[in-house]
C-alpha cells in the first residue's frame, strides 16, 4: 500500500497557492483543438469557438477546462511538439484572459508544451502517458511542483490491443501507479492525481475490470481522475457509436462516482454535473 501523501485523508488539489476542493467530485470539461478528435462535437474550429465552448462549460458547472491539441483516438496521427504549440498558444492566453478564475489543464505528453502552457496561465498538466513518451516530462513536473494528472499507459498511442497486455489487470495497473506515487512522494510533490487510463493499451474487458475495481485504487491516497466519456468501451457494448453514447456515459459515470472517483473528465459537462449532484445526494 502506498505511503501517506499530501492527499491522505484530504480531497484537495493545490494549484498556484489555491485549493480545488474535491470533497464533492469535480467535472473536467474536454476542449479539443484538434481536427480529428473522435467525438466531433468536442472539436473547436476557431479561437472564438474555443472561447465560447469554454464559457459554456464553466456555466454548466465545470471546475476544470482540459485543453488538448493532440488526438489520442485509435488510428490517430501523432504530431510534433511545435505543431501542438502552434495550436494551443493563442487559446491558452485568451482563455486565461477571458476566464481568469477558471482552472486550466493542458492535455499533453510533451514537456516543452507543458512548460509553455504553465508559463502562459495553465494550472495543471494532464499526461495520458505518465511521462513515458517524453523523458523530460517527469523531471520538469517534479522540479517545478506543477500539479500533474498521471494517466496509466501501456502499448502505443492510437493502437487498441487485440488481447490483454496483463496477467492481472488490476494488480499490475495498481502496481505501476503505486511506483509513480512513491516517486512523487519522495520529492514531496504536493499535487499528484492518478488516472487509470481507460482505453489506453487496454482491451474492453480490461477497462471494465478496472472500473469495477476502482475503489481499490483509493489505497494510493491520491485523487482519482476517470476519463471514459463516449469511449468505445461504451458504444461497443451498446452497439452504437460515440455520438450516441451519452446515456451510457452517464450510467458509467455514476458507477465511477459510487466507487470513489474524484474528477470526471467529460465531453458533456451539464449531464456529468447532474450525475455528480444525484450521486452526492445519494451518498
Amino acid at each position: 500500500m502506498a505511503k501517506d501523501s499530501t492527499f491522505s485523508g484530504k480531497h484537495q488539489v493545490n494549484y498556484r497557492g489555491k485549493w480545488l476542493d474535491l470533497s464533492t467530485p469535480a467535472v473536467m470539461g474536454i476542449l479539443n483543438l484538434t481536427p480529428d478528435s473522435f467525438h466531433i462535437e468536442s472539436r473547436s474550429e476557431s479561437l472564438q469557438k474555443t472561447i465560447e465552448r469554454a464559457g459554456q462549460m464553466l456555466t454548466d458547472g465545470a471546475q476544470i477546462i482540459d485543453l488538448g491539441a493532440q488526438s489520442t483516438r485509435p488510428n490517430s496521427q501523432r504530431i510534433d511538439p511545435q505543431e501542438e504549440l502552434d495550436r494551443i498558444q493563442n487559446a491558452i492566453e485568451e482563455l486565461s484572459k477571458h476566464y481568469p478564475s477558471a482552472i486550466l489543464s493542458i492535455d499533453t505528453y510533451y514537456a516543452s508544451v507543458a512548460k509553455f502552457a504553465i508559463q502562459k496561465g495553465a494550472h495543471l498538466v494532464n499526461d495520458v502517458t505518465s511521462g513515458k513518451l517524453d523523458p523530460e516530462m517527469l523531471p520538469y513536473i517534479l522540479q517545478s511542483k506543477t500539479p500533474y494528472i498521471a494517466g496509466h499507459f501501456a502499448g502505443e498511442i492510437g493502437k487498441v490491443p487485440t488481447h490483454s497486455l496483463y496477467k492481472d489487470t488490476t494488480d499490475e495497473v495498481f502496481s505501476d501507479l503505486q511506483k509513480l506515487t512513491e516517486r512523487f512522494q519522495a520529492t514531496e510533490h504536493p499535487s499528484l492525481l492518478v488516472d487509470l487510463g481507460l482505453g489506453f493499451g487496454k482491451t474492453l474487458e480490461d477497462n471494465y475490470e478496472l472500473l469495477g475495481n476502482l475503489e481499490k485504487f483509493k489505497a494510493l491516497k491520491h485523487p482519482i481522475v476517470i476519463g471514459l466519456s463516449r469511449k468505445s468501451m461504451i458504444w461497443k457494448v451498446l452497439g452504437n457509436h460515440a455520438d450516441q453514447a451519452l446515456n451510457g456515459t452517464s450510467a458509467l459515470h455514476a458507477v465511477a462516482l459510487l466507487k470513489g472517483a474524484n474528477i470526471l473528465r467529460v465531453h458533456d459537462v451539464k449531464e456529468a454535473v447532474e450525475v455528480v449532484k444525484l450521486v452526492s445526494h445519494l451518498k
